[in-house]
């Protein structure tokens, strides 16, 4: 199962879980191998801001605070290239993948999120 998430995110924005209300928000019956690849637009002229992710599976913090990489506009993420994170879930966990700016302007921000029982 694969979740693609394309989204502007506005200056100092947050999104608490890119999967809340979606199919693949809780892990089924088996545990089940995430991974999660982001990119960003390239920023702004004068725009030295980030973007930033927090994972979590269940209660497990997979990655805090972590800066999403920039790449060709509209383009991406690539699997060979732009993942960030992966680790195995427990039957019943929420995914939770939540973003943040720190940014001085809004960025595109593309995710690809692969879930496969295991």
């Amino acid at each position: 199962m694969e979740h693609r998430d394309d989204r502007s995110l506005a200056a100092g924005a947050t999104v608490v879980n890119i999967l809340a209300g979606t199919p693949f928000e809780f892990v089924q019956r088996r545990p089940a191998a995430v991974i999660v690849h982001a990119v960003t637009d390239p920023p702004g002229v004068g725009d030295e801001g980030e973007l930033l992710m927090d994972v979590l599976f269940g209660t497990v913090i997979v990655a805090q605070r972590l800066p999403i990489p920039g790449f060709t506009a509209g383009q991406g993420p690539n699997r060979t290239d732009h993942q960030l994170v992966s680790g195995v879930a427990a039957p019943g966990d929420r995914i939770v993948v939540g973003l943040a700016s720190i940014a001085a302007a809004p960025y595109r921000v593309r995710t690809l999120i692969s879930i496969r029982p295991l």
